[in-house]
């Protein structure tokens, strides 16, 4: 990627997602050629990077940490949508609400909209700052495929896909804060870190993947897998299963006891769940049994 030129197609880029819901407004020196610095995920094999891939950058003489996203086809989470919504799932609605690229975009634009308002403090910062998204240029993309050996799942961009994408198949990114400081969640911060996930869970995002590696000095840095309402499949539970749409929203509380429990935490804090039983396993929805291995591109691939 090294140093990029200024993008020059002067098309629009607008704040998106175009459903209904918190949308994201576009990094405001989108246009600024990229120094790229090392990679922060490299801990990760190529393979097993989730939803993409965590770069150090330098963009206007500012360090910023750049999440770069692979693509990911509605197809894969159709089984799971499909037993909710029925006949009314479309790929053109799906994508919103299952590709990680709008799902941190969603939650993003929702802690934006609610700094705007007053609801969040000009300097409380409850995740990792996020300041907006961007397209990468193609001889970024061809410096990430061939010389990281990186994988975008390309592959998966069939018909469909591309027609929802507006034929827009450029590689998608997020701008964040770079966070230096390494503060671990330890029985001195669990507390506060858990009023962060409470104070999202009140703005209605539910991050549905709580786990210590999603933190980046107590605060949540990956919301790839973020349910934030407006939330067709929500939606539909409160009006026909009720019991379960709660269980959902609660779910961040049962990932964060057991992650206290996993990393051996030592505290006197109760954080309130329900029973295992009652909630699904930690992470996404299990994934459908019949789609296509085309389609099956695991989050852990």
């Amino acid at each position: 990627m090294g140093k990029r030129k200024r993008q020059t197609d002067g098309s629009p880029e607008l704040a998106l997602p175009s459903c209904e819901g918190p949308k994201l407004l576009p990094f405001k020196h989108r246009k600024s050629p990229i120094q790229r610095g090392s990679r922060l995920d490299k801990h990760r094999s190529n393979a097993s990077a989730a939803d993409g891939y965590v770069f150090q950058v330098r963009i206007e003489s500012k360090q910023y940490a750049l999440k770069v996203f692979k693509f990911h086809h509605p197809e894969a989470e159709r089984s799971f949508r499909s037993t909710y919504l029925g006949s009314t799932c479309a790929i053109d609605k799906d994508i919103f609400y299952t590709d990680p690229f709008y799902a941190e975009r969603r939650a993003y634009g929702r802690i934006q909209e609610a700094r705007d308002e007053g609801r969040i403090g000009p300097r409380e910062q409850i995740a990792v700052k996020c300041h907006g998204y961007i397209f990468l240029e193609d001889q970024d993309r061809l410096y990430l495929e061939e010389k990281e050996h990186l994988d975008f799942c390309t592959d998966i961009i069939d018909t469909s896909l591309r027609e929802v994408l507006g034929n827009d198949v450029r590689i998608r990114a997020i701008v964040k804060d770079l966070e230096t400081d390494r503060t671990q969640i330890n029985s001195k911060t669990v507390r506060r870190t858990l009023e962060r996930v409470k104070r999202l869970n009140d703005l209605k995002i539910y991050n549905t993947d709580i786990r210590a590696d999603n933190f980046v000095n107590c605060r949540l840095v990956d919301f790839g897998r973020a349910w934030t309402e407006p939330y067709d499949v929500l939606e539909f539970m409160d009006t026909k299963y009720p019991k379960e749409a709660y269980t959902w929203r609660m779910k961040d509380f049962l990932n964060f006891k057991e992650m206290i429990e996993d990393e051996e935490i030592k505290t006197t804090l109760k954080v309130f769940v329900f029973s295992r039983r009652q909630l699904r396993s930690r992470g996404k929805p299990q994934e459908p049994h019949s789609e296509s291995s085309k389609h099956r591109r695991k989050r852990n691939k």
